[in-house]
């Protein structure tokens, strides 16, 4: 439940802010691979794992990522254009996705809106949600990718640029005694 919630608010933030579209921003399994009918750009969210850090409580830090793809339709030698030259090229997207996500460190947008969540599947009774916002970890080397990437053959002439952008430090603590179940053992 608690993964759910923070990705559906970091997928909504995303779909928001940038802006984009539901078709160009979702969740994905693990890798971020987009959809076969994605468009020019898709931005993958996707679950990483989580750290407790108590034994006396599930005091959980949850990680994730967005993997940003663009699908490059032009020649090869004109990529560059796609990446610096752009108003709102790769990289300067890459960013903002980045800009986004991390600023919930300070003003819990994401937070927030994955403690709604929280809140609707517990039928207003879940007391305790996350307690610390998202924050950049890091961002990967942008790598290139081929048609299978796009779910096409692999020979496919399609190619694309992945660059996976890692966010992290979302914090939520769980009082044992809310948890479901006996205890007592």
């Amino acid at each position: 439940m608690s993964r759910r919630a923070l990705l559906l608010a970091v997928r909504d933030a995303l779909q928001e802010d940038v802006p984009f579209q539901a078709h160009e921003c979702d969740l994905t399994l693990p890798g971020g691979q987009p959809p076969p009918a994605c468009g020019k750009w898709f931005a993958g969210i996707w679950a990483g794992g989580s750290r407790c850090q108590s034994r006396v409580s599930l005091d959980q830090v949850f990680d994730l990522t967005v993997t940003l793809t663009m699908r490059i339709e032009e020649p090869f030698d004109r990529i560059r254009e796609r990446l610096v030259e752009q108003t709102l090229g790769f990289h300067d997207l890459a960013e903002k996705i980045a800009d986004i996500v991390h600023k919930d460190s300070w003003t819990h947008h994401i937070q927030y809106r994955a403690n709604r969540y929280l809140q609707d599947l517990y039928a207003g009774e879940e007391p305790l949600g996350f307690r610390e916002g998202l924050g950049m970890l890091n961002d990967v080397v942008p790598r290139i990718v081929g048609g299978n990437w796009f779910h096409a053959q692999t020979e496919a002439q399609e190619v694309g640029l992945v660059q996976d952008v890692n966010f992290g430090y979302a914090r939520r603590i769980k009082v044992m005694s809310n948890l479901p179940g006996e205890l007592d053992g």
